[in-house]
């Protein structure tokens, strides 16, 4: 059902892949190892060019710790241990640079409304700060991923949803506006001890959350209830929801794709996308392609055939 069309090689060990603000582009940040340095790679992929299109900010993160970004509000953050840098994606200028809370960050995030990011700190905190006034907006009791397969930020249900940092069979939802706790659910009695991917399918208020031990729970996010579970039988690292044909598509740690026709109930597909490596990421891009990465440093277009 499905092929791989396009792929992209050497972009070092690759964490999160973004689609891009156009139809025809998407981003990966993979980090690269060598005797010198350990630096992260930003680079923008063209599903027409089965070259990486070219390298952002090159040279520009050999000190950071973590990059991330945000391609539709066209930005890019980086931070050390304590300082946040944000860059302009389209112009590579640097918009904003700040450290006034010394405090040793885990990872940081531009939300897609161009005006805040979140930045999660070893502490167990997370700030959302305002780009534009420079300030502090409210904090809230959670660390964000490095992953962001791992939690929601959505400006437009006005939500965020991440897995409890002490006990991950506990997923809460706090305001993006404000950051008052929503609700929150307590997963062991649907078999889910460990939440290891989260996403929300917007249009249908769908969160899909899923486990390493193969269980997946389709969640409706205003009735609050579970509408539907799978035991997929797959050691899960990314699941999402491809609501066009009704897909299951689940990449796990071995390096393979399955995926599930959700009409039937019978697998549609198991793919051997990534040799041994394990699935870091999977976004949809349209009815008729995904991406996928491997941790390996391998990005893969798959088209419906």
């Amino acid at each position: 059902m499905f092929e791989c069309i396009r792929t992209w090689k050497g972009l070092g060990r690759i964490y999160n892949i973004w689609l891009g603000p156009t139809p025809e582009s998407f981003f990966a940040v993979g980090e690269i190892f060598s005797d010198s340095v350990n630096e992260y790679r930003v680079t923008e992929c063209r599903m027409s060019d089965e070259n990486p299109n070219k390298n952002l900010l090159e040279g520009k993160f050999e000190n950071s710790t973590f990059v991330s970004l945000a391609p539709k509000s066209n930005l890019i953050a980086s931070h050390n241990r304590n300082t946040i840098e944000v860059w302009d994606l389209t112009t590579q200028a640097k918009v904003s640079e700040f450290n006034n809370h010394g405090r040793i960050i885990h990872s940081s995030f531009v939300g897609n409304d161009g005006e805040s990011i979140f930045i999660s700190f070893n502490d167990g905190f997370t700030w959302a700060w305002n780009l534009n006034k420079n300030r502090l907006l409210y904090t809230f009791s959670a660390i964000l991923s490095i992953h962001s397969r791992c939690f929601v930020l959505s400006p437009n249900k006005n939500m965020i949803v991440a897995a409890d940092y002490e006990n991950r069979g506990f997923i809460k939802a706090w305001s993006y506006s404000t950051g008052e706790e929503l609700w929150n659910i307590d997963l062991s009695s649907y078999s889910i001890e460990y939440v290891m991917s989260l996403a929300l399918v917007e249009s249908l208020n769908i969160l899909v959350i899923s486990s390493p031990q193969g269980h997946i729970i389709f969640w409706d996010i205003l009735a609050g209830q579970s509408v539907r579970s799978i035991q997929s039988g797959e050691a899960i690292e990314t699941a999402v929801w491809d609501k066009h044909d009704n897909l299951l598509i689940i990449g796990n740690r071995y390096g393979n794709i399955r995926i599930l026709d959700l009409n039937n109930h019978k697998d549609a597909l198991l793919i051997s996308a990534h040799g041994q490596s394990r699935i870091e990421a999977i976004s949809i891009v349209d009815e008729h392609k995904f991406v996928s990465a491997g941790w390996h440093g391998t990005l893969k277009l798959w088209s419906k055939q």
